[in-house]
């Protein structure tokens, strides 16, 4: 019984010096352990382990990290991902960049599948186009000495390149995937879309999408929503309305941030269908407050978009311009009234209405002579040539800060 009473006290002693300090995130947590789990014997709760693993990785502290880790099977306590990513974290607040990305394969080695949140901390710090390249040379260091590099961190590289919007730096990284022995999934690809909304590229984002069809990836949602704001930077964006169409009847449903999108560059255009557009993003319970002057400019262009796209009074009893709804939920189902014109089975369509500056119609895109399409593509205009994925679209170097040899170039990859 005195035993018992002996084990408690130290028990609550443990308890006791570890919480405040982790509580604190004081620096001595090291020397609580030391003193607690160390001196004393004393192996904590899996609800204490966590305490101190938090305050272990937001101080940069992974040695403190990988004691924690190592007590878990005392407990019996399978690792779990966020125990992993108290890992990460750690050696990302300690600089310890090429060390987080190899916790991504540990990650995946136990069983678990890593995701973009999982990387979050990597992502959040790779904000240069210098510190990428470092990131990029230890995944070269890794496959280099037989290590498995977790797609999960090949993409970091590609989406931390596209946040910089350095379509060079995302297409040089892209195509190096099979050199790291990684084969790009669908998160590869819709970074690599990313890029081509701040540049305004529609050809390249054909490019990708077609890379994608050749890899067997179907699209999702995200692809989506990237080509609908892709073609929204161009000249003409009809092919946006085709790509939100196609995005509902594959079940997926639209962000909110394509309707705005829509709507605003409908509006500024004094496109009938911003009204349309906005009465569906309300059916979906998306909300905007859409500002005055874009309904003036919406409600000029009113009667000409309705003719011009199609809309009858007949087709709704009152002539409304709310897209009637045959399914729900996501808005699959959703009658196509915003693409006129015939489709190209699988794509865009290429012949139908569109529209000159001051709202006149012209015929549809002409093909060129021999049947062959003009530069960029139909569904390109406005944006430079699509390049080869085996080129790059600038110039520029990786250059090696640790101690490595030489430069290498980004466009010599293949």
């Amino acid at each position: 019984m005195g035993q018992d009473i002996n084990v408690e006290r130290r028990k609550q002693l443990c308890e006791f010096t570890l919480i405040p300090i982790a509580n604190e995130q004081s620096e001595g947590v090291e020397l609580a352990w030391q003193h607690t789990v160390v001196a004393r014997h004393y192996t904590p709760d899996e609800g204490l382990l966590a305490n101190v693993l938090n305050v272990a990785a937001r101080t940069g502290n992974p040695d403190m990290v990988t004691r924690v880790l190592d007590v878990l099977p005392v407990l019996s306590v399978q690792p779990e991902e966020y125990h992993l990513v108290a890992l990460m974290e750690a050696y990302v607040k300690a600089g310890k960049v090429p060390q987080a990305l190899q916790v991504l394969s540990m990650v995946r080695s136990v069983g678990l599948a890593p995701t973009r949140n999982t990387a979050q901390p990597i992502l959040d710090v790779l904000t240069t186009p210098e510190l990428v390249d470092q990131a990029f040379f230890a995944l070269e260091d890794m496959k280099a000495q037989g290590q498995k590099i977790d797609i999960t961190a090949f993409n970091v590289l590609v989406e931390a390149s596209s946040r910089l919007e350095d379509v060079q730096r995302v297409r040089a990284t892209q195509i190096a995937a099979p050199d790291l022995g990684v084969v790009p999934d669908i998160d590869t690809f819709n970074s690599a879309l990313a890029v081509c909304i701040p540049a305004k590229h529609r050809a390249l984002g054909d490019t990708i999408m077609e890379e994608m069809k050749q890899a067997g990836i179907s699209p999702n949602g995200q692809t989506y929503h990237n080509m609908i704001l892709i073609c929204l930077t161009q000249a003409k964006y009809d092919d946006a309305f085709f790509y939100l169409e196609t995005s509902k009847s594959e079940g997926f449903k639209p962000q909110a941030e394509a309707y705005r999108q829509l709507a605003m560059r409908c509006s500024s255009s004094s496109d009938g269908r911003a009204k349309m557009v906005i009465a569906e993003m309300e059916s979906l319970g998306y909300k905007m407050e859409f500002p005055r002057e874009h309904q003036r400019g919406s409600e000029a262009g009113e009667r000409g978009g309705r003719r011009e796209f199609g809309e009858r009074r007949g087709n709704t009893g009152h002539g409304a311009s709310v897209i009637r709804r045959e399914g729900g939920g996501s808005g699959a189902g959703v009658s196509n009234r915003f693409v006129a014109g015939a489709r190209r089975e699988g794509g865009p369509r290429e012949e139908g209405l569109a529209r000159r500056e001051g709202g006149q119609r012209t015929g549809g895109a002409q093909p060129r002579e021999g049947g062959q399409r003009r530069e960029g593509g139909p569904r390109g205009e406005g944006g430079p040539r699509a390049e080869s994925p085996q080129r790059n679209e600038g110039s520029g170097q990786r250059r090696r800060t640790d101690g490595g040899s030489g430069t290498t170039e980004p466009t010599a990859r293949t």
